[in-house]
């Protein structure tokens, strides 16, 4: 018997955070070209602009009716939804970007590796004794 998904699972990888939601931080409005800026990856100006250009057209009872559709459908951003800022930019730096961000992340972890290796060798090697017996003053002999 197959499980049929319910609404509120998402089915994207990366979970709840690649959701569409409004952005309250930075509203004019309600959010929602804010929100759609955040989803994109791209700056609010820009999604802005395309939202106004059509309202000087006769398109203008369409978009305020979607406007206001977009409002009672997308939710607001959760304060919860990420720990802190550098949290919110790893995850969008991720969704934009994921080969450069996890580039990034392999050269910082071969860093730590290679920083690692030589305190390791240092701590193993006999250079490490000596030099913890001149920094401890009660452990050399009085002569």
């Amino acid at each position: 018997m197959r499980r049929r998904r319910t609404r509120r699972q998402s089915h994207r990888p990366g979970g709840p955070s690649r959701r569409l939601y409004r952005d309250p931080s930075r509203r004019w409005i309600a959010g929602i070209c804010a929100g759609i800026a955040n989803h994109l990856g791209v700056p609010v100006f820009w999604v802005r602009l395309l939202a106004v250009l059509p309202m000087l057209s006769p398109l203008l009872p369409l978009m305020v009716l979607s406007y206001i559709v977009a409002t009672l459908r997308i939710p607001m951003e959760p304060e919860t939804l990420y720990e802190d800022a550098e949290e919110q930019a790893f995850v969008r730096s991720v969704h934009l970007a994921p080969s450069a961000t996890f580039g990034e992340l392999r050269h910082r972890m071969r860093n730590l590796e290679y920083r690692l290796r030589r305190l390791e060798a240092y701590v193993t090697s006999p250079e490490f004794n000596i030099d913890e017996d001149l920094r401890a003053p009660s452990k050399l002999r009085s002569i």
